[in-house]
Protein backbone atom coordinates (compact mmCIF):
# COMPACT_ATOMS: atom_id res chain seq x y z
CA UNK A 1 0.00 0.00 0.00
CA UNK A 2 1.37 3.42 -0.96
CA UNK A 3 2.52 5.61 1.92
CA UNK A 4 1.32 8.69 0.11
CA UNK A 5 -2.08 9.84 1.25
CA UNK A 6 -4.68 10.90 -1.24
CA UNK A 7 -6.21 14.34 -0.89
CA UNK A 8 -9.37 12.80 0.62
CA UNK A 9 -7.33 11.01 3.30
CA UNK A 10 -5.77 14.26 4.57
CA UNK A 11 -7.76 15.53 7.53
CA UNK A 12 -7.69 19.07 8.92
CA UNK A 13 -5.94 19.24 12.28
CA UNK A 14 -6.95 22.19 14.49
CA UNK A 15 -4.04 24.13 16.02
CA UNK A 16 -3.87 26.99 18.52
CA UNK A 17 -1.55 29.96 18.01
CA UNK A 18 -1.05 32.37 20.91
CA UNK A 19 -0.36 35.94 19.78
CA UNK A 20 -0.15 39.21 21.65
CA UNK A 21 -2.40 42.08 20.57
CA UNK A 22 0.21 43.70 18.32
CA UNK A 23 0.95 40.41 16.54
CA UNK A 24 -2.76 39.66 16.13
CA UNK A 25 -3.41 43.10 14.67
CA UNK A 26 -0.51 42.71 12.23
CA UNK A 27 -1.81 39.29 11.18
CA UNK A 28 -5.27 40.75 10.47
CA UNK A 29 -3.76 43.65 8.51
CA UNK A 30 -1.61 41.32 6.40
CA UNK A 31 -4.53 38.98 5.72
CA UNK A 32 -6.87 41.86 4.83
CA UNK A 33 -4.29 43.32 2.44
CA UNK A 34 -4.19 39.95 0.66
CA UNK A 35 -7.99 39.58 0.66
CA UNK A 36 -7.81 36.47 2.89
CA UNK A 37 -9.13 35.52 6.29
CA UNK A 38 -6.55 35.27 9.06
CA UNK A 39 -6.98 31.46 9.13
CA UNK A 40 -6.46 31.12 5.36
CA UNK A 41 -3.46 33.46 5.49
CA UNK A 42 -1.83 31.26 8.17
CA UNK A 43 -2.71 28.11 6.19
CA UNK A 44 -0.95 29.44 3.09
CA UNK A 45 2.15 30.27 5.13
CA UNK A 46 2.22 26.74 6.55
CA UNK A 47 2.08 25.38 2.99
CA UNK A 48 5.18 27.38 2.13
CA UNK A 49 3.25 30.02 0.20
CA UNK A 50 3.60 33.74 0.86
CA UNK A 51 0.36 35.51 -0.16
CA UNK A 52 0.74 38.84 -1.95
CA UNK A 53 -1.24 42.00 -1.33
CA UNK A 54 -4.21 42.57 -3.59
CA UNK A 55 -3.24 44.59 -6.68
CA UNK A 56 -4.35 48.20 -6.76
CA UNK A 57 -7.07 49.45 -9.11
CA UNK A 58 -4.47 50.80 -11.55
CA UNK A 59 -3.21 47.26 -12.19
CA UNK A 60 -6.57 46.02 -13.34
CA UNK A 61 -7.09 49.14 -15.44
CA UNK A 62 -3.75 48.41 -17.09
CA UNK A 63 -4.83 44.86 -17.86
CA UNK A 64 -8.01 46.18 -19.48
CA UNK A 65 -5.86 48.35 -21.75
CA UNK A 66 -3.81 45.30 -22.69
CA UNK A 67 -7.01 43.41 -23.48
CA UNK A 68 -8.03 46.17 -25.87
CA UNK A 69 -4.61 46.10 -27.57
CA UNK A 70 -4.87 42.31 -27.89
CA UNK A 71 -8.32 42.55 -29.50
CA UNK A 72 -7.04 45.19 -31.93
CA UNK A 73 -4.14 42.97 -33.06
CA UNK A 74 -6.49 39.99 -33.34
CA UNK A 75 -8.64 41.91 -35.81
CA UNK A 76 -5.51 42.51 -37.89
CA UNK A 77 -4.79 38.79 -38.37
CA UNK A 78 -6.89 38.41 -41.59
CA UNK A 79 -4.92 41.24 -43.14
CA UNK A 80 -1.54 40.52 -41.56
CA UNK A 81 -1.12 36.89 -40.33
CA UNK A 82 2.02 37.73 -38.34
CA UNK A 83 -0.28 39.67 -35.96
CA UNK A 84 -1.24 36.29 -34.47
CA UNK A 85 2.28 35.94 -33.08
CA UNK A 86 1.99 39.38 -31.48
CA UNK A 87 -1.33 38.31 -29.94
CA UNK A 88 0.38 35.22 -28.48
CA UNK A 89 3.15 37.37 -27.03
CA UNK A 90 0.58 39.69 -25.44
CA UNK A 91 -1.26 36.71 -23.97
CA UNK A 92 1.95 35.29 -22.49
CA UNK A 93 2.88 38.72 -21.15
CA UNK A 94 -0.54 39.17 -19.48
CA UNK A 95 -0.30 35.74 -17.87
CA UNK A 96 3.22 36.37 -16.61
CA UNK A 97 2.30 39.84 -15.37
CA UNK A 98 -0.73 38.58 -13.47
CA UNK A 99 1.23 35.64 -12.10
CA UNK A 100 4.03 37.86 -10.82
CA UNK A 101 1.57 40.30 -9.30
CA UNK A 102 -0.99 38.01 -7.68
CA UNK A 103 0.55 34.60 -6.97
CA UNK A 104 2.63 33.98 -3.82
CA UNK A 105 6.08 35.56 -3.89
CA UNK A 106 8.53 36.59 -1.18
CA UNK A 107 6.49 38.00 1.72
CA UNK A 108 7.02 41.60 2.85
CA UNK A 109 5.19 41.87 6.17
CA UNK A 110 5.93 45.56 6.59
CA UNK A 111 4.42 46.31 3.18
CA UNK A 112 1.30 44.31 3.97
CA UNK A 113 0.90 46.03 7.31
CA UNK A 114 1.12 49.45 5.74
CA UNK A 115 -1.39 48.51 2.99
CA UNK A 116 -3.83 47.25 5.61
CA UNK A 117 -4.01 50.73 7.14
CA UNK A 118 -6.30 53.53 6.04
CA UNK A 119 -5.16 56.48 8.13
CA UNK A 120 -6.26 60.03 7.44
CA UNK A 121 -3.85 62.92 7.97
CA UNK A 122 -2.77 62.76 11.61
CA UNK A 123 -0.22 64.61 13.74
CA UNK A 124 1.55 64.01 17.02
CA UNK A 125 4.31 65.62 19.07
CA UNK A 126 6.36 64.42 22.03
CA UNK A 127 9.38 65.56 24.01
CA UNK A 128 12.83 63.96 23.79
CA UNK A 129 14.49 63.16 27.11
CA UNK A 130 18.25 63.19 27.42
CA UNK A 131 21.15 65.51 28.07
CA UNK A 132 23.34 67.81 26.04
CA UNK A 133 26.16 65.30 26.58
CA UNK A 134 24.11 62.76 24.57
CA UNK A 135 23.95 65.22 21.68
CA UNK A 136 27.68 65.95 21.79
CA UNK A 137 28.54 62.22 21.99
CA UNK A 138 26.32 61.54 18.99
CA UNK A 139 27.95 64.27 16.89
CA UNK A 140 31.49 63.16 17.77
CA UNK A 141 30.91 59.40 17.41
CA UNK A 142 27.40 58.45 16.21
CA UNK A 143 28.32 54.80 15.59
CA UNK A 144 29.25 54.20 19.23
CA UNK A 145 26.45 56.22 20.81
CA UNK A 146 23.77 54.05 22.45
CA UNK A 147 20.80 56.40 23.05
CA UNK A 148 17.55 55.68 24.83
CA UNK A 149 14.38 54.92 22.85
CA UNK A 150 13.20 58.54 22.58
CA UNK A 151 16.62 59.82 21.54
CA UNK A 152 17.08 57.02 19.00
CA UNK A 153 14.06 58.30 17.02
CA UNK A 154 15.40 61.83 17.35
CA UNK A 155 18.89 60.91 16.12
CA UNK A 156 17.42 58.89 13.25
CA UNK A 157 16.01 62.07 11.72
CA UNK A 158 19.45 63.70 11.72
CA UNK A 159 21.05 60.56 10.33
CA UNK A 160 18.98 61.04 7.17
CA UNK A 161 21.09 64.11 6.39
CA UNK A 162 24.12 61.79 6.16
CA UNK A 163 22.14 58.69 5.11
CA UNK A 164 19.46 60.07 2.83
CA UNK A 165 18.24 56.86 1.15
CA UNK A 166 14.81 57.18 2.81
CA UNK A 167 14.32 60.74 1.63
CA UNK A 168 15.20 60.55 -2.08
CA UNK A 169 18.90 61.30 -1.53
CA UNK A 170 18.18 64.24 0.77
CA UNK A 171 15.83 66.01 -1.62
CA UNK A 172 13.09 65.98 1.03
CA UNK A 173 15.12 67.12 4.07
CA UNK A 174 14.89 70.84 4.86
CA UNK A 175 16.00 73.09 7.69
CA UNK A 176 14.37 76.21 9.11
CA UNK A 177 16.46 78.79 10.98
CA UNK A 178 19.60 76.64 10.60
CA UNK A 179 21.55 74.57 8.07
CA UNK A 180 20.51 70.93 7.80
CA UNK A 181 24.18 69.85 7.68
CA UNK A 182 24.95 71.54 11.02
CA UNK A 183 21.48 71.66 12.64
CA UNK A 184 22.38 69.56 15.67
CA UNK A 185 25.54 71.55 16.40
CA UNK A 186 23.61 74.83 16.09
CA UNK A 187 20.99 73.55 18.56
CA UNK A 188 23.71 72.74 21.07
CA UNK A 189 25.20 76.23 20.67
CA UNK A 190 21.77 77.77 21.34
CA UNK A 191 21.38 75.72 24.51
CA UNK A 192 24.83 76.74 25.73
CA UNK A 193 24.19 80.37 24.81
CA UNK A 194 21.19 80.55 27.17
CA UNK A 195 22.59 78.05 29.72
CA UNK A 196 19.58 75.78 29.24
CA UNK A 197 21.18 72.39 28.80
CA UNK A 198 18.85 70.39 31.08
CA UNK A 199 15.28 69.15 30.90
CA UNK A 200 13.78 68.21 27.55
CA UNK A 201 16.50 68.57 24.90
CA UNK A 202 14.18 68.70 21.88
CA UNK A 203 10.73 68.00 20.48
CA UNK A 204 9.97 65.33 17.89
CA UNK A 205 6.73 65.13 15.92
CA UNK A 206 5.22 63.62 12.81
CA UNK A 207 2.49 64.29 10.28
CA UNK A 208 1.12 61.25 8.46
CA UNK A 209 -1.11 61.12 5.38
CA UNK A 210 -3.53 58.62 3.90
CA UNK A 211 -1.78 56.19 1.50
CA UNK A 212 -1.67 57.17 -2.18
CA UNK A 213 -3.34 60.54 -1.54
CA UNK A 214 -0.39 62.92 -1.65
CA UNK A 215 2.81 63.21 -3.72
CA UNK A 216 6.24 63.47 -2.07
CA UNK A 217 6.51 67.09 -3.20
CA UNK A 218 3.11 68.00 -1.71
CA UNK A 219 3.88 66.08 1.51
CA UNK A 220 7.15 67.95 2.04
CA UNK A 221 5.61 71.30 1.08
CA UNK A 222 2.77 70.84 3.60
CA UNK A 223 5.27 69.79 6.27
CA UNK A 224 7.37 72.91 5.73
CA UNK A 225 4.30 75.18 5.88
CA UNK A 226 3.15 73.50 9.08
CA UNK A 227 6.59 73.80 10.71
CA UNK A 228 7.00 77.46 9.74
CA UNK A 229 3.56 78.41 11.05
CA UNK A 230 3.89 76.43 14.28
CA UNK A 231 7.54 76.95 15.32
CA UNK A 232 9.35 78.86 12.57
CA UNK A 233 9.27 82.23 14.31
CA UNK A 234 11.83 81.30 17.00
CA UNK A 235 13.00 77.66 16.88
CA UNK A 236 15.55 75.71 14.82
CA UNK A 237 13.78 72.95 12.89
CA UNK A 238 14.54 69.96 10.68
CA UNK A 239 11.74 68.66 8.42
CA UNK A 240 12.25 65.23 6.83
CA UNK A 241 9.75 63.52 4.52
CA UNK A 242 9.93 59.72 4.50
CA UNK A 243 9.20 57.80 1.31
CA UNK A 244 10.05 54.29 2.55
CA UNK A 245 6.60 53.33 3.87
CA UNK A 246 3.22 52.75 2.24
CA UNK A 247 2.07 56.14 3.50
CA UNK A 248 4.11 59.33 3.18
CA UNK A 249 4.84 61.15 6.42
CA UNK A 250 6.85 64.09 7.73
CA UNK A 251 9.12 64.16 10.76
CA UNK A 252 9.76 67.38 12.67
CA UNK A 253 12.66 67.81 15.09
CA UNK A 254 13.16 71.19 16.70
CA UNK A 255 15.19 72.66 19.52
CA UNK A 256 13.47 72.98 22.89
CA UNK A 257 15.23 76.37 23.37
CA UNK A 258 14.48 79.40 21.19
CA UNK A 259 17.47 80.86 19.33
CA UNK A 260 15.84 84.32 19.58
CA UNK A 261 15.09 84.73 23.27
CA UNK A 262 16.07 81.48 25.00
CA UNK A 263 12.49 80.59 25.96
CA UNK A 264 11.67 76.88 26.18
CA UNK A 265 8.83 75.44 24.15
CA UNK A 266 5.72 74.46 26.13
CA UNK A 267 3.45 71.91 24.46
CA UNK A 268 0.20 72.85 26.16
CA UNK A 269 -3.34 71.71 25.31
CA UNK A 270 -3.87 74.90 23.34
CA UNK A 271 -0.69 74.17 21.32
CA UNK A 272 -1.90 70.63 20.71
CA UNK A 273 -5.21 71.98 19.42
CA UNK A 274 -3.45 74.58 17.24
CA UNK A 275 -1.18 71.91 15.72
CA UNK A 276 -4.18 69.83 14.74
CA UNK A 277 -6.10 72.83 13.38
CA UNK A 278 -3.18 74.12 11.28
CA UNK A 279 -2.49 70.65 9.87
CA UNK A 280 -6.19 70.11 9.02
CA UNK A 281 -6.46 73.54 7.36
CA UNK A 282 -3.40 72.89 5.20
CA UNK A 283 -4.72 69.44 4.22
CA UNK A 284 -8.07 70.93 3.19
CA UNK A 285 -6.26 73.51 1.09
CA UNK A 286 -4.67 70.60 -0.80
CA UNK A 287 -8.00 68.65 -0.89
CA UNK A 288 -6.64 65.90 1.39
CA UNK A 289 -8.49 63.78 3.96
CA UNK A 290 -8.62 64.85 7.62
CA UNK A 291 -10.12 63.27 10.72
CA UNK A 292 -13.36 65.16 11.27
CA UNK A 293 -14.06 64.00 14.84
CA UNK A 294 -10.68 63.34 16.47
CA UNK A 295 -10.55 61.50 19.76
CA UNK A 296 -8.18 62.21 22.61
CA UNK A 297 -4.90 60.40 22.03
CA UNK A 298 -3.73 58.08 24.83
CA UNK A 299 -0.69 58.98 26.92
CA UNK A 300 2.56 57.85 25.31
CA UNK A 301 3.33 55.13 27.93
CA UNK A 302 -0.18 53.74 27.45
CA UNK A 303 0.21 53.91 23.67
CA UNK A 304 3.51 52.02 23.87
CA UNK A 305 1.94 49.37 26.12
CA UNK A 306 -0.94 48.85 23.69
CA UNK A 307 1.49 48.77 20.78
CA UNK A 308 3.56 46.06 22.49
CA UNK A 309 0.45 43.94 23.10
CA UNK A 310 0.11 44.47 26.85
CA UNK A 311 -3.44 44.31 28.28
CA UNK A 312 -4.47 47.86 29.14
CA UNK A 313 -7.48 48.76 31.24
CA UNK A 314 -9.65 49.69 28.24
CA UNK A 315 -8.72 46.50 26.37
CA UNK A 316 -9.73 44.42 29.40
CA UNK A 317 -13.01 46.36 29.65
CA UNK A 318 -13.76 45.78 25.97
CA UNK A 319 -13.08 42.05 26.18
CA UNK A 320 -15.35 41.50 29.19
CA UNK A 321 -18.02 43.81 27.79
CA UNK A 322 -18.04 41.86 24.52
CA UNK A 323 -18.51 38.61 26.44
CA UNK A 324 -21.29 40.14 28.53
CA UNK A 325 -23.22 41.41 25.47
CA UNK A 326 -22.84 38.23 23.41
CA UNK A 327 -23.58 35.89 26.29
CA UNK A 328 -26.65 37.61 27.78
CA UNK A 329 -30.17 37.44 26.39
CA UNK A 330 -31.40 40.46 28.28
CA UNK A 331 -30.03 43.53 30.04
CA UNK A 332 -30.54 42.10 33.52
CA UNK A 333 -28.24 39.14 32.86
CA UNK A 334 -25.66 41.36 31.16
CA UNK A 335 -25.51 43.54 34.28
CA UNK A 336 -25.24 40.43 36.46
CA UNK A 337 -22.42 39.05 34.27
CA UNK A 338 -20.35 42.22 34.70
CA UNK A 339 -21.09 42.42 38.43
CA UNK A 340 -20.04 38.79 38.90
CA UNK A 341 -16.80 39.61 37.11
CA UNK A 342 -16.10 42.25 39.77
CA UNK A 343 -17.16 45.42 37.94
CA UNK A 344 -19.14 48.32 39.31
CA UNK A 345 -21.69 49.49 36.74
CA UNK A 346 -23.96 52.49 36.24
CA UNK A 347 -26.51 51.93 33.48
CA UNK A 348 -28.58 55.03 34.22
CA UNK A 349 -28.97 57.90 31.78
CA UNK A 350 -27.92 57.97 28.13
CA UNK A 351 -24.26 57.14 28.77
CA UNK A 352 -23.72 53.81 30.51
CA UNK A 353 -20.56 53.41 32.59
CA UNK A 354 -18.41 50.74 34.25
CA UNK A 355 -15.24 50.50 36.33
CA UNK A 356 -13.14 48.19 38.46
CA UNK A 357 -13.13 48.86 42.23
CA UNK A 358 -9.55 50.18 42.36
CA UNK A 359 -10.36 53.10 40.04
CA UNK A 360 -11.94 56.29 41.27
CA UNK A 361 -13.85 57.27 38.12
CA UNK A 362 -16.24 55.36 35.87
CA UNK A 363 -15.50 54.86 32.17
CA UNK A 364 -18.27 55.53 29.67
CA UNK A 365 -18.97 52.61 27.37
CA UNK A 366 -19.12 54.88 24.33
CA UNK A 367 -15.55 55.94 25.19
CA UNK A 368 -14.46 52.33 24.66
CA UNK A 369 -16.35 52.24 21.35
CA UNK A 370 -18.52 55.05 20.04
CA UNK A 371 -21.13 52.49 18.88
CA UNK A 372 -21.80 51.30 22.46
CA UNK A 373 -24.94 53.34 23.05
CA UNK A 374 -27.82 51.87 25.14
CA UNK A 375 -29.92 51.21 22.02
CA UNK A 376 -27.04 49.51 20.19
CA UNK A 377 -26.22 47.28 23.18
CA UNK A 378 -29.87 46.22 23.55
CA UNK A 379 -30.02 45.31 19.86
CA UNK A 380 -26.86 43.15 20.11
CA UNK A 381 -27.73 41.17 23.25
CA UNK A 382 -27.58 37.40 23.03
CA UNK A 383 -25.46 37.13 19.89
CA UNK A 384 -23.91 33.84 21.09
CA UNK A 385 -26.36 32.66 23.79
CA UNK A 386 -28.68 30.37 21.85
CA UNK A 387 -29.07 27.94 24.74
CA UNK A 388 -29.14 30.30 27.72
CA UNK A 389 -27.18 33.05 29.41
CA UNK A 390 -23.45 32.75 29.92
CA UNK A 391 -22.16 32.51 33.45
CA UNK A 392 -19.28 34.75 34.54
CA UNK A 393 -16.34 32.64 35.61
CA UNK A 394 -13.41 33.62 37.81
CA UNK A 395 -11.02 30.76 38.42
CA UNK A 396 -7.67 30.13 40.04
CA UNK A 397 -4.65 28.49 38.42
CA UNK A 398 -4.86 24.65 38.39
CA UNK A 399 -1.05 24.41 38.37
CA UNK A 400 -0.36 25.86 41.83
CA UNK A 401 2.43 23.86 43.60
CA UNK A 402 1.69 22.62 47.12
CA UNK A 403 4.43 24.80 48.62
CA UNK A 404 2.67 28.01 47.49
CA UNK A 405 -1.00 27.11 48.05
CA UNK A 406 -0.97 28.67 51.53
CA UNK A 407 1.20 31.66 50.59
CA UNK A 408 -1.87 33.91 50.73
CA UNK A 409 -4.93 33.92 52.97
CA UNK A 410 -7.97 36.20 52.59
CA UNK A 411 -7.83 39.53 54.40
CA UNK A 412 -4.54 38.81 56.16
CA UNK A 413 -1.34 40.76 55.61
CA UNK A 414 1.22 38.50 53.94
CA UNK A 415 4.77 38.68 55.29
CA UNK A 416 6.28 35.93 53.10
CA UNK A 417 6.56 38.23 50.09
CA UNK A 418 8.69 35.98 47.83
CA UNK A 419 6.18 33.12 48.17
CA UNK A 420 3.38 35.65 47.60
CA UNK A 421 5.03 36.78 44.36
CA UNK A 422 5.35 33.17 43.15
CA UNK A 423 1.70 32.56 44.09
CA UNK A 424 0.73 35.67 42.09
CA UNK A 425 2.80 34.58 39.07
CA UNK A 426 1.00 31.24 38.99
CA UNK A 427 -2.39 32.97 39.24
CA UNK A 428 -1.48 35.29 36.36
CA UNK A 429 -0.44 32.35 34.18
CA UNK A 430 3.22 33.42 34.08
CA UNK A 431 4.20 30.13 35.71
CA UNK A 432 4.59 27.37 34.72
CA UNK A 433 6.03 28.09 31.29
CA UNK A 434 3.88 26.85 28.43
CA UNK A 435 0.65 26.74 30.44
CA UNK A 436 -2.69 27.14 28.64
CA UNK A 437 -4.27 28.70 31.72
CA UNK A 438 -5.33 32.34 31.40
CA UNK A 439 -6.69 34.43 34.27
CA UNK A 440 -10.40 35.23 33.95
CA UNK A 441 -10.53 38.04 36.52
CA UNK A 442 -10.18 41.52 34.98
CA UNK A 443 -7.98 42.47 37.93
CA UNK A 444 -5.50 39.75 37.00
CA UNK A 445 -5.69 40.45 33.27
CA UNK A 446 -4.66 44.05 33.74
CA UNK A 447 -1.78 43.03 36.01
CA UNK A 448 -0.21 41.21 33.07
CA UNK A 449 0.66 44.66 31.76
CA UNK A 450 3.22 44.85 34.61
CA UNK A 451 4.80 41.52 33.66
CA UNK A 452 8.30 42.96 33.15
CA UNK A 453 8.27 44.75 36.51
CA UNK A 454 6.99 41.67 38.38
CA UNK A 455 9.64 39.43 36.78
CA UNK A 456 12.44 41.89 37.62
CA UNK A 457 11.29 42.14 41.24
CA UNK A 458 11.19 38.35 41.63
CA UNK A 459 14.74 38.13 40.27
CA UNK A 460 15.91 40.82 42.67
CA UNK A 461 14.46 38.99 45.70
CA UNK A 462 15.93 35.66 44.59
CA UNK A 463 19.36 37.18 43.95
CA UNK A 464 19.53 38.93 47.34
CA UNK A 465 17.93 36.12 49.41
CA UNK A 466 14.84 38.16 50.34
CA UNK A 467 11.91 36.00 51.44
CA UNK A 468 10.02 38.07 54.01
CA UNK A 469 9.18 41.70 54.70
CA UNK A 470 11.80 41.67 57.47
CA UNK A 471 14.45 40.61 54.95
CA UNK A 472 13.34 43.39 52.62
CA UNK A 473 13.52 46.05 55.35
CA UNK A 474 16.97 44.84 56.40
CA UNK A 475 18.20 44.94 52.78
CA UNK A 476 16.83 48.45 52.32
CA UNK A 477 18.39 49.73 55.53
CA UNK A 478 21.79 48.25 54.60
CA UNK A 479 21.69 49.83 51.12
CA UNK A 480 20.57 53.21 52.49
CA UNK A 481 23.40 53.27 55.05
CA UNK A 482 26.00 52.33 52.44
CA UNK A 483 24.67 54.93 50.00
CA UNK A 484 24.79 57.71 52.61
CA UNK A 485 28.45 56.89 53.30
CA UNK A 486 29.28 56.97 49.59
CA UNK A 487 27.49 60.31 49.12
CA UNK A 488 29.56 61.82 51.94
CA UNK A 489 32.75 60.37 50.46
CA UNK A 490 31.89 61.74 47.01
CA UNK A 491 31.46 65.20 48.48
CA UNK A 492 34.85 64.80 50.14
CA UNK A 493 36.37 63.96 46.73
CA UNK A 494 34.74 67.03 45.19
CA UNK A 495 36.33 69.21 47.83
CA UNK A 496 39.74 67.63 47.17
CA UNK A 497 39.38 68.22 43.41
CA UNK A 498 39.09 71.99 44.01
CA UNK A 499 42.45 72.09 45.80
CA UNK A 500 44.29 69.45 43.73
CA UNK A 501 46.92 69.93 41.03
CA UNK A 502 45.94 69.22 37.39
CA UNK A 503 47.57 65.78 37.50
CA UNK A 504 45.78 64.86 40.77
CA UNK A 505 42.44 66.14 39.47
CA UNK A 506 42.31 63.50 36.74
CA UNK A 507 42.84 60.68 39.27
CA UNK A 508 40.33 62.12 41.74
CA UNK A 509 37.67 62.59 39.06
CA UNK A 510 38.08 58.99 37.92
CA UNK A 511 37.65 57.84 41.54
CA UNK A 512 34.59 60.10 41.93
CA UNK A 513 33.08 58.61 38.79
CA UNK A 514 33.47 55.12 40.27
CA UNK A 515 31.75 56.23 43.49
CA UNK A 516 28.91 57.76 41.47
CA UNK A 517 28.35 54.46 39.67
CA UNK A 518 28.12 52.66 43.03
CA UNK A 519 25.58 55.24 44.28
CA UNK A 520 23.53 54.77 41.10
CA UNK A 521 23.40 51.01 41.65
CA UNK A 522 22.35 51.43 45.29
CA UNK A 523 19.59 53.84 44.26
CA UNK A 524 18.28 51.17 41.88
CA UNK A 525 18.24 48.65 44.74
CA UNK A 526 16.33 51.06 46.98
CA UNK A 527 13.84 51.63 44.19
CA UNK A 528 13.36 47.88 43.87
CA UNK A 529 12.76 47.58 47.62
CA UNK A 530 10.12 50.32 47.63
CA UNK A 531 8.43 48.83 44.57
CA UNK A 532 8.36 45.32 46.06
CA UNK A 533 6.78 46.50 49.32
CA UNK A 534 4.09 48.48 47.48
CA UNK A 535 3.36 45.67 45.04
CA UNK A 536 3.08 43.03 47.77
CA UNK A 537 0.40 45.14 49.45
CA UNK A 538 -1.27 45.63 46.06
CA UNK A 539 -1.25 41.87 45.40
CA UNK A 540 -2.88 41.26 48.79
CA UNK A 541 -5.55 43.83 47.97
CA UNK A 542 -6.24 42.39 44.48
CA UNK A 543 -6.53 38.84 45.78
CA UNK A 544 -8.89 40.02 48.55
CA UNK A 545 -11.11 41.71 45.95
CA UNK A 546 -11.14 38.61 43.74
CA UNK A 547 -11.96 36.42 46.75
CA UNK A 548 -14.84 38.71 47.74
CA UNK A 549 -16.15 38.75 44.15
CA UNK A 550 -16.19 34.92 44.00
CA UNK A 551 -17.90 34.73 47.39
CA UNK A 552 -20.58 37.23 46.36
CA UNK A 553 -21.09 35.32 43.12
CA UNK A 554 -21.53 32.07 45.06
CA UNK A 555 -24.05 33.64 47.46
CA UNK A 556 -26.03 35.15 44.60
CA UNK A 557 -26.21 31.79 42.84
CA UNK A 558 -27.64 30.19 45.97
CA UNK A 559 -30.34 32.84 46.16
CA UNK A 560 -31.37 32.85 42.50
CA UNK A 561 -30.01 30.24 40.07
CA UNK A 562 -29.44 31.51 36.56
CA UNK A 563 -29.92 29.50 33.38
CA UNK A 564 -26.63 29.07 31.56
CA UNK A 565 -25.43 27.86 28.18
CA UNK A 566 -25.01 24.09 28.74
CA UNK A 567 -22.82 23.52 25.71
CA UNK A 568 -20.44 26.26 26.77
CA UNK A 569 -20.36 24.90 30.32
CA UNK A 570 -19.43 21.42 29.07
CA UNK A 571 -16.66 22.81 26.84
CA UNK A 572 -15.10 24.59 29.81
CA UNK A 573 -14.98 21.51 32.02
Amino acid sequence: MSREKSEKDVRNVPITVRLNEEEHEKLKQCAAACGLSAAEFMRQLCKGNAPQPQPKTEFWELLNKLYEVHDAFKKCVPYYPTAAEICKEIEDFILELQQKTTLPQQLNVEELTEQGRSDMAVTSLWHVKGSIKDLIDYIENPEKTVPNEDMQDFFDVFSYVKNPSKTNEGEYVSAINCLKETALQQMILTKKQYQKTGGYIAWHGYQSFKPDEVTPEQCHEIGLKLAREMWGDKYQIIVATHLDKGHLHNHFCFNSVSYLDGSKYNYSKSEQKRLREVSDRLCREYSLSVIENPKKAPARPLYLDEKSGKPTRYNVYREDLREAINGSRDLQHMMKYLTDKGYEIDFSGSHWKMKLPQYRHFTRLDTLDERLTPDFIRSCLGGASRYGNYKARISYSPHMPEQYKNAWKPHQKTTGILALYYYWCYQLGIFPKGTDYKPASPLMKEELRKLDEITAQVRYMSKHNISTLSDLHADREKNQTEMNKLIDYRQHLRNKVRRATPAEKETLRAEKQGVTEQITELRKRLKYADGIEKRSAHIDNCLDQIHDTIENQRLNQQKQPVKTDRRREESLR
